[in-house]
Parts: C-alpha cells; sequence; structure tokens
C-alpha cells in the first residue's frame, strides 16, 4: 500500500460540508457523508481569534461563543487518530526517519495547540460558565480532553529517536484516548 502520510496530514484538517454538515478530508471533492459538492479549499487563511469568530456577543451574557465552541470543536477525530496510529506503527517497523516523524508529530501538535488556545482562553471560559448544568459539565469535559490531547502530542515530542520509545508510546496513548473522548462529547452534545 503506497501512503502520503503528507496527504494525510493536510486531510486532517477537513472540509467540512454546506449540506449536512460532516467534516471530509481535504482531498474530496464530494462529501463522503452525503455526496454534495464541496467548497474549493483555497489558500490557508490565518486562523481567527474567538472573538474575530464570534465577536464581542459574549460581553452581554447571552452564550453565543460557548454555542459556537460546542458545535464547531475543530478537531478531525478520526483522521489525527489515523495519522497518530500509522505514524506508530512506521516507527515500530523502523519504517520512518525520526526528522519525518518529528515533522508529522508536529502538524498534529499544532491542531491540538490551535484548539487548546480557543477552549483554554479567557473568553472561552467565561462564556462555558453561562452555560446551564449538563452543558457546563460537558464543555468542560471537552476542554479537558483537549488537554490532554495537547498534552499527549507534547509527551510524542519528548520522543528522541533512540532506542526508548516510551515518550512516544505513551503519547500516543494520550492521543487516542483524548480523541475518543471528544468524539463521546460530540456525541452528547448532538
Amino acid at each position: 500500500m503506497d501512503f502520503d502520510i503528507f496527504a494525510s496530514l493536510r486531510s486532517a484538517i477537513g472540509i467540512e460540508c454546506p449540506e449536512c454538515g460532516e467534516i471530509n478530508p481535504s482531498t474530496e471533492d464530494y462529501c463522503l457523508s452525503c455526496g454534495s459538492p464541496l467548497p474549493e479549499e483555497d489558500e490557508e487563511e490565518p486562523s481567527l481569534s474567538i472573538v474575530q469568530e464570534v465577536g464581542f456577543s459574549d460581553a452581554t451574557g447571552d452564550g453565543e461563543l460557548a454555542g459556537h465552541l460546542l458545535k464547531n470543536i475543530p478537531i478531525d477525530t478520526k483522521e489525527n487518530l489515523r495519522i497518530v496510529k500509522e505514524i506508530m506503527d512506521r516507527a515500530q517497523k523502523g519504517e520512518i526517519q525520526y526528522d519525518e516523524y518529528i515533522d508529522i508529530v508536529n502538524k498534529v501538535f499544532e491542531t491540538a495547540k490551535k484548539a487548546m488556545d480557543k477552549y483554554n482562553s479567557d473568553s472561552a471560559k467565561n462564556s462555558f460558565a453561562l452555560l446551564p448544568g449538563e452543558k457546563q459539565r460537558l464543555a468542560n469535559k471537552l476542554t479537558g480532553q483537549i488537554s490532554k490531547f495537547y498534552s499527549g502530542c507534547k509527551r510524542m515530542l519528548e520522543y528522541d529517536g533512540g532506542a526508548d520509545g516510551s515518550h512516544a508510546i505513551k503519547g500516543a496513548g494520550n492521543i487516542e484516548n483524548a480523541l475518543k473522548g471528544i468524539d463521546e462529547i460530540r456525541k452528547k452534545l448532538k
């Protein structure tokens, strides 16, 4: 099987279907769920801050920011998990060079870092505090799972290329658990 890991990394970000909302790999032209044409991918735009994305409306306490963050979790869990498993498999078989390993893990780490920055911001925390009981609990749990995803990536980056791959193995395990947790929360929020 000829596998292009960098193509997989590009698709980890994904394209949202305008019809059904499903996240599709960026390599697809049509939604894998409903078959609708996907928007063409433009050059990557700079990330927007939460205030730029949602505006200042949460200053009035209406919870719009929390709703936005809970509906638009910016992590393609399946694709990131597949990438982590693939890189670990290749590393265990000795099929990947250390520099390539670091480059790939860094790309997954960037996804985790962007999510961490959004969900751990004071604006997000203040907005989550406005949510009613169960939604607030899920928002806090989601933030915790994103933190675990981030920590798992950092742990994988501690691997120095030597014979002891325990950091990479533990980090990959943390990532897997966190991504599964994010998926569970995503289902409860629907």
